[in-house]
C-alpha cells in the first residue's frame, strides 16, 4: 500500500494549522478520508527534525474519527504533501514531494518573480538600504505625494507590506533594510467589472496547470491591504466569470512553470487602468471549506484528485 504524508511545521499533534478557528481540523480529515478511500495510507508528519531524508520521518500520526493516533515508529512514505511554513524542511530531491523545492524557491522569491514576469507586474526593485530607498526614489522622478509600496521580500500575508506616500517612508519604518522591495503603487480602485467594485486583488489557484479555485479579496476601510489576515474580505468567485484576459495571464504564468509540476500555487493579481498586474505567487494556498460554496468544494475535490493522481503516478523529483 502506498504512503503519504501531509507535513506541517509545528511540532504539536493538533498544533497550528488545526488549533485555528477557522475548520482546518475537519477538512484536512475529509482531504485525508478521501485519500484513503483509494487505498492509500496517510499520516500527519510534524516538525523538520521528524524528517531523516529518502521519504522517512522519525514517527507521525494516523486520524482515527475525530482524534490522531500516534505511529511512534519510522514511517517510509511515497510523497510528501508540504503544507508547512517556508524552509521548515530541507529542501528534499529524495522524495516526491508537492510542491517541488525550486518552484517553492521561485515563488517565495517576490523579485525573481518579478524579472521573469517584469512586462506584467508593477514597477519593481530589490533594495538593501534606506539610502537605496532614496536614490530610487529621485531615479523614479516620483513626488513626495505619490503613493509607493515597500515590502518585506520573502514574507507572505501582507506582513512587511507599507503603502504610503512617499513622504511617509521613514528610515525607523524596519529595524533592517535588507531585502527590502520597493514597488509602485496601482490603483485598483476601479474593480473588475462584474465581479468586484473598489480596491481589490484576485487570486486564482491552478493544479498542474489548471485553474481550480478563484476568489476576490477585499481590504477594510482606510487600508490598501486585502490579506484576510489584515482584516480583508474574501469571496469566491466562479471559474466562469474570469475575465479573458486574465486567464490568459494564469496560462503564461503556468506555461512557464510547467517544469515543475506536479503543482499546486496560486498567482494574485489586480486589476488596474493599464489592465491586469501580477502581484505575487503563492506556493501554499490554503485550503477551504468544501461546504461554503460549489467553489470550495470542487477546489478540495481537485486537491484530493492531484494526491491520488500523483502517489498512483510515480515520478522521479529533479534538481533545475
Amino acid at each position: 500500500m502506498k504512503k503519504l504524508a501531509i507535513y506541517f511545521s509545528n511540532p504539536k499533534p493538533m498544533g497550528d494549522p488545526f488549533d485555528l478557528r477557522y475548520p482546518y481540523w475537519q477538512i484536512y480529515k475529509e482531504i485525508i478520508r478521501n485519500v484513503e478511500k483509494q487505498g492509500i495510507d496517510v499520516y500527519v508528519t510534524r516538525a523538520k527534525d521528524s524528517y531523516l531524508g529518502k521519504g522517512v520521518f522519525t514517527h507521525g500520526w494516523k486520524v482515527d474519527g475525530k482524534q490522531l493516533i500516534e505511529i511512534n515508529e519510522q514511517i517510509t512514505v511515497d510523497l510528501i504533501f508540504h503544507r508547512g511554513s517556508q524552509a521548515t524542511i530541507p529542501a528534499t530531491y529524495d522524495c516526491p514531494i508537492i510542491n517541488h523545492p525550486d518552484l517553492e524557491r521561485f515563488c517565495g522569491d517576490k523579485i525573481k518573480v518579478n524579472q521573469v514576469f517584469a512586462d506584467i507586474s508593477p514597477k519593481t526593485k530589490a533594495i538593501n538600504s534606506y539610502q537605496e530607498y532614496r536614490d530610487t526614489i529621485k531615479e523614479w522622478n516620483f513626488n513626495p505625494e505619490d503613493k509607493i509600496v515597500v515590502k518585506k521580500n520573502f514574507l507572505y500575508g501582507g506582513h512587511g507590506v507599507y503603502i504610503r506616500p512617499i513622504k511617509e517612508i521613514t528610515e525607523s519604518l524596519y529595524e533592517n533594510w535588507r531585502d527590502i522591495l520597493m514597488q509602485e503603487f496601482v490603483d485598483s480602485s476601479g474593480g473588475i467589472p462584474g465581479i468586484v467594485e473598489g480596491l481589490h486583488d484576485i487570486r486564482v489557484v491552478t493544479i498542474n496547470g489548471e485553474p481550480v479555485y478563484s476568489f476576490v479579496r477585499t481590504p477594510p476601510v482606510g487600508s490598501f491591504l486585502a490579506n484576510v489576515s489584515q482584516g480583508g474580505a474574501e469571496k469566491a468567485v466562479p471559474l466562469s466569470q474570469l475575465p479573458a484576459e486574465l486567464l490568459q495571464l494564469v496560462e503564461r504564468v503556468n506555461k512557464e512553470l510547467a517544469q515543475y509540476r506536479p503543482s499546486i500555487f496560486a498567482s494574485d493579481f489586480f486589476n488596474s487602468k493599464n489592465g491586469f498586474k501580477l502581484i505575487e505567487l503563492n506556493s501554499r494556498p490554503a485550503v477551504c471549506d468544501p461546504a461554503q460554496s460549489p467553489e470550495t468544494r470542487n477546489y478540495i475535490d481537485k486537491i484530493i484528485q492531484l494526491l491520488v493522481n500523483t502517489i498512483n503516478n510515480s515520478f522521479k523529483m529533479e534538481k533545475n
